[in-house]
């Protein structure tokens, strides 16, 4: 077997564990946006506890920020939705719950969600800054 020929087998084992990895990525994204969304259609109070707001204050505050906090999709990674960007900082600020908390129920690294919680409160600041009443 020629060095070439070795080194383009090494190349396709390289780019299929690459794509294994970017459809495991998206797997748990879909299975996590499917629970975020059937909490959102549920009437029993689910959404509410979860975010410590209601399903219309959410989708109102996400129309909102969503055009501060959305980001693109390239061929190299599938962005985590501006929903579940909320979702992440609403779960934070209502709980405290740690980086690490979030990362098992969301399926998001830590250091992903301390970049996210600052990205959207500076927005949720920006957009709602006349409504933000704060102390002297």
């Amino acid at each position: 077997m020629s060095l070439e020929h070795k080194g383009l087998l090494c190349v396709a084992h390289v780019a299929s564990h690459i794509i294994q990895a970017l459809f495991y990525v998206f797997v748990l994204r879909q299975t996590m946006e499917q629970m975020f969304q059937e909490m959102l259609n549920e009437d029993s109070g689910e959404f509410q506890n979860f975010c410590r707001m209601s399903p219309n204050d959410f989708d109102f505050l996400l129309s909102k920020v969503e055009p501060l906090i959305k980001k693109q999709k390239t061929r190299l990674r599938i962005p985590i939705p501006a929903k579940v960007r909320l979702a992440i900082t609403l779960r934070f600020l209502a709980t405290g719950d740690s980086y690490r908390s979030l990362h098992y129920l969301f399926k998001v690294s830590s250091a992903a969600i301390s970049i996210i919680v600052q990205d959207v409160c500076n927005a949720i600041n920006t957009v709602l800054k006349d409504q933000i009443k704060v102390r002297n």
